[in-house]
């Protein structure tokens, strides 16, 4: 949504303090309307009656005391007291967000199939695992039901993957015993990241007092 910017300095301005308010009022008014339908800072005549009573006389009054000039079909702002975001600007800021939401999109489609794949492929297998957090031997809790540091690092960076936010090594423990309760897998690491990988709601199911 862009924004109609106004200098903090506007109200001490000396062109504001020639104007009167109620020209003051269209001002801000158009000023809001140009940046929503993306005009470059104009404002067209046939809008001006749409805005305020008595638009057009203080449209004079804008134009009078510097706020505004006359174009052809209508009226400009003259940036001095103000920043409108130009179209092409808008725009393009436009399509970077979807295509950031493009990529999103497809980098959290893309690890939830990571997480079937390494589910299916390793459960069967007593390798290291690939992902450089240690072997399926180290990757096991020890015999008081507590996951291993390697184990608590892999669920926090999973869940901030997932969630965008950030757990610590006492909810990460909480959350090893969550997934894996009396399981025994082949492969903790794997089972664990596909959980929280494949997990429809991460934030309600993974995070604390959502």
């Amino acid at each position: 949504m862009p924004w109609f910017l106004v200098d903090d300095q506007f109200h001490s301005h000396p062109k504001t303090l020639a104007t009167e308010p109620a020209a003051l009022g269209l001002w801000v008014v158009a000023g809001s309307w140009s940046s929503a339908h993306l005009t470059d800072g104009v404002v067209p005549d046939d809008v001006l009656p749409r805005l305020l009573p008595d638009a057009v006389k203080l449209a004079e009054a804008l134009v009078d005391s510097g706020l505004w000039r006359r174009v052809k079909g209508g009226y400009k702002f003259t940036g001095v007291t103000e920043k409108i975001p130009t179209r092409k600007a808008v725009e393009n800021e436009r399509k970077a967000a979807a295509e950031r939401q493009r990529r999103s999109r497809e980098a959290r489609s893309s690890r939830r199939d990571s997480g079937v794949t390494s589910s299916v492929s390793h459960s069967a297998q007593s390798n290291p695992s690939p992902d450089g957090y240690g072997s399926v031997v180290d990757q096991r809790a020890g015999g008081n039901g507590r996951a291993t540091p390697e184990m608590i690092d892999l669920i926090m960076k999973e869940i901030e993957i997932a969630t965008g936010k950030r757990i610590d090594a006492e909810w990460a423990q909480l959350t090893y015993a969550n997934i894996v309760g009396r399981r025994h897998p082949d492969n903790p690491a794997a089972y664990i990241r596909s959980a929280i990988r494949n997990e429809p709601n991460p934030r309600t199911r993974f995070l604390p007092n959502y």
